[in-house]
């Protein structure tokens, strides 16, 4: 009897002790579970704002010094995405100087003003007109006043000739009549900077300001909002195409010219003449300097041939589908 008894009290301490381990080792793995799941979360966060950190700190510290700066006016967003995946696009600082080049193509296009065309497009960049069959952009530098400018404008107003003048802030102090009228005929007024710099051999924030303060009193002084820019002496870089373009403005560059600027060696009137028309091309973006007399001298005939030969001239802004508001309207900012 008491061996029985015995035994019984053995079994029932045995399964208590049974009962006992697996309570115990089903807290255990419960603990293990909520501790791996915490541990993997903190883990988790601690990871990623030491990952964010340094890529933060990388950049305050100019770890990421390819990639252009915004420019002062809100020209990149300010709700960056700082995702790794996200590509960056980076254009080159590398200063270019341009020039049409001499080789042409079946169409007497120059062949590096249709290559530059195709590659800088997506930049806001125009260099010709490639596909414009029998249509010519006549374009004027105008960096301070020679006495040409009024007769150039009555051989247009003559042949009822639209054509773009790109200013300087020089200009307008010297011309400020010549600027009005160039509106008031209908002509297209285009930006060439405040003060003629190599644009890209500025900062970001004076390539803004050499555009803005030559818009901003354009459109204060005279009503009138330039979209169009020209670069000074065709100077620029990928880098500044892309500001440029971010600031609400075309490029403009051109598919013709020649050394017409220098006024105490002014080319021949006729050889002159002769080029101007041999050089005639679909979609040419031509760029002439008012400051030559011996562009005034041939305009009448130079606007003839070239009509007689088929082509049109038309407004680069225009052609781009670009508002120009009407003179002495109240016009509203791109920028």
């Amino acid at each position: 009897m008491k061996s029985r008894t015995l035994y019984i009290i053995i079994l029932i301490i045995a399964a208590a002790l049974l009962i006992i381990a697996a309570i115990s080792l089903a807290s255990s793995e419960r603990g293990a579970e909520q501790g791996g799941t915490g541990g993997g979360s903190g883990s988790q966060q601690q990871s990623g704002t030491g990952n964010g950190g340094t890529q933060s700190d990388d950049n305050q510290q100019g770890g990421d010094n390819s990639a252009p700066p915004p420019i002062d006016g809100g020209l990149a967003d300010d709700a960056a995405n700082p995702a790794d995946d996200v590509p960056v696009e980076v254009f080159s600082r590398a200063a270019v100087g341009w020039g049409s080049g001499t080789n042409r193509n079946d169409k007497n296009q120059t062949v590096d003003s249709v290559n530059a065309q195709a590659k800088y497009e997506e930049l806001g960049a125009y260099f010709i007109f490639p596909d414009d069959a029998g249509k010519i952009y006549l374009t004027f530098d105008l960096g301070y006043e020679n006495g040409y400018t009024p007769v150039i404008l009555d051989s247009l107003k003559a042949a009822g000739v639209k054509a773009t003048f790109f200013i300087t802030s020089d200009y307008v102090n010297e011309a400020p009549d010549i600027v009005r009228r160039i509106i008031d005929e209908g002509h297209t007024l285009a930006n060439h900077t405040d003060r003629h710099p190599s644009m890209p051999g500025i900062t970001d924030a004076r390539v803004r300001d050499e555009i803005m303060t030559l818009h901003e009193r354009i459109k204060d002084e005279f009503g009138y909002t330039m979209t169009l820019f020209r670069f000074p002496m065709g100077e620029y870089s990928e880098h500044t195409l892309d500001l440029v373009n971010k600031l609400g403005y075309k490029s403009i560059f051109w598919s013709f010219a020649y050394k017409d600027w220098l006024t105490d060696s002014q080319p021949d009137p006729a050889s002159s003449l002769t080029k101007l028309t041999d050089s005639l091309h679909d979609g040419g973006i031509y760029l002439l300097h008012a400051v030559s007399s011996t562009n005034a001298e041939i305009m009448d005939d130079f606007l003839a041939e070239a009509k007689a030969k088929g082509f049109s001239f038309e407004l680069v802004d225009v052609r781009l589908g670009l508002v120009k508001p009407a003179p002495n309207a109240p016009v509203e900012t791109i920028i």
